[in-house]
């Protein structure tokens, strides 16, 4: 997957979009704040802050839910969301595609959205919020890697070299202490977790000539809704016992940490090319440990952080990030002569 080094803001005004929402939003009369950048970059710090507090949602959740009963409902209060879109664009999208795309929409749900949320909440039973947004933050590097495996993308030297450091950042979460080493087996579903969104992304990537961004998420959730029903069972038992702290989680997760968030990155992939959004997903880590801090009351180790600056080593360098950074123009700019009025001086 290529990148380049310099990041292209969006311009003062967006195209239209129609494939993101009915055909009606851009009549509304507040149709052109929707195409400003001021509406962009607040729908991308949005998105990036409930993604990062969906890491936080989850083990509040965790407290009076099981793992399944948490997913299925967060799940099933997107699929309600979603089902209208669905509907909708069925006979005129849908219907005529289904013959030439039905496995890879179902590989995509069952990745993308039950896979992902199964192994993620499970994984973070025992998982720390920041700790769990570093791992999953090794997403974008795996989905370059997949995509350069299977939609012949590029895959430069750098994010390989990139990879190998982040992944030695998250051996250092993944392995913990005691006698000898042992391997935390809810932090190994939590890279589970990761290989799933990859491929997830790689999916949506190639499906995408053909479907809005909106209706392929939309489509995620109502198949990965269908996949997780059968683990839904005592889900009525677990209203009952759930405290409003608990419920209140599991319903942002559903409506706000995936619907709302889905649909704000589907905006953001339609004004910005992917590999040029992804690196500002790299801010979650630092969001959701700052949350679980502030609202879990986790502590922040120098383990913690000495891991925290691998992945992010890591991904800087995977991403080109540190190329184009300021400190490596000025070394560079620093082997220049200069040249004025100064310039013999020793």
């Amino acid at each position: 997957m290529s990148h380049t080094n310099k990041l292209e803001i969006p311009g003062k005004q967006f195209p239209p979009a129609s494939s993101l929402s009915p055909g009606a939003l851009l009549a509304a009369p507040g149709a052109k704040f929707v195409e400003t950048p001021f509406f962009f970059w607040g729908v991308f710090i949005v998105t990036l802050v409930l993604w990062a507090s969906a890491f936080v949602a989850i083990p509040i959740a965790l407290k009076d839910m099981a793992a399944d009963q948490v997913i299925t409902t967060r799940l099933v209060i997107s699929f309600l969301i979603f089902l209208p879109v669905v509907v909708r664009a069925w006979s005129k999208v849908i219907r005529p595609q289904l013959k030439q795309d039905w496995k890879l929409l179902l590989l995509m749900g069952l990745t993308g959205i039950t896979f992902y949320l199964f192994a993620l909440t499970y994984g973070q039973r025992t998982n720390g919020a920041g700790e769990t947004s570093l791992i999953v933050n090794m997403t974008p590097l795996l989905t370059g890697f997949f995509a350069a495996l299977f939609l012949k993308e590029d895959f430069h030297k750098r994010m390989i070299i990139g990879a190998l450091v982040a992944l030695l950042g998250v051996a250092f979460l993944v392995v913990g202490g005691g006698d000898g080493f042992q391997i935390d087996p809810n932090a190994l579903l939590i890279l589970v977790s990761v290989v799933a969104a990859s491929i997830y992304f790689v999916i949506q990537r190639k499906l995408s000539k053909r479907y809005s961004p909106t209706l392929l998420v939309a489509l995620s959730f109502f198949i990965g809704t269908l996949f997780a029903l059968p683990f839904s069972a005592g889900i009525i038992e677990s209203f009952q016992a759930m405290t409003w702290r608990s419920g209140a989680a599991v319903v942002y997760l559903g409506a706000f940490a995936s619907t709302i968030a889905y649909i704000g990155w589907a905006y953001i992939l339609s004004k910005m090319p992917a590999g040029k959004a992804a690196l500002y997903l790299y801010y979650i880590p630092v969001l959701s440990t700052i949350m679980g801090w502030l609202i879990l009351g986790e502590v922040i180790t120098l383990g913690f952080l000495f891991a925290a600056v691998l992945i992010i080593l890591g991904v800087m360098i995977g991403t080109g990030v540190l190329k184009a950074s300021p400190f490596w123009k000025i070394k560079k700019l620093s082997k220049t002569p200069i040249k004025g009025p100064c310039q013999d001086v020793p």
